[in-house]
């Protein structure tokens, strides 16, 4: 027989019936509490949100950029970002230079050995 069953062994019992379905509950106190706490905070922020007027006239605009401008730190952000942006232009020249460096020394090498094998005495 296959299966290394011998003569009189019994086969293995069937696995288990799988759990039943339970019926769905209802959340207990503290979870509704919270569902309806979350869904009052999302409606609250989200209607005033979309019921803020913005001044769109000139005077807001300038009001707008005269305070970014007086922001230290805002400043210090901008000025960073900028020389972070030359830095990575000037490494990206950098690449290149080094790549045309590395073929010439390439080609220098080659020609060294070229002229090792026509003048093999002096080195």
């Amino acid at each position: 027989r296959f299966g290394g069953m011998g003569r009189g062994s019994t086969p293995p019992p069937p696995p288990p019936p799988p759990p039943a379905a339970k019926r769905t509950q209802l959340p207990s106190r503290r979870e509704a509490l919270f569902a309806l706490l979350g869904a009052g905070l999302g409606v609250g922020v989200t209607a005033a949100y979309y019921n803020t007027t913005f001044d769109l006239g000139e005077d807001s605009y300038e009001r707008a950029l005269d305070s970014l401008l007086d922001d230290d730190k805002f400043m210090d952000a901008v000025a960073d970002e900028v020389l972070y942006n030359d830095y990575s232009k000037q490494l990206d020249g950098y690449d290149e230079n080094l790549e045309s460096l590395k073929v010439m020394d390439g080609q220098l090498k080659k020609l060294k050995e070229s002229a090792d094998i026509l003048s093999p005495g002096t080195e």
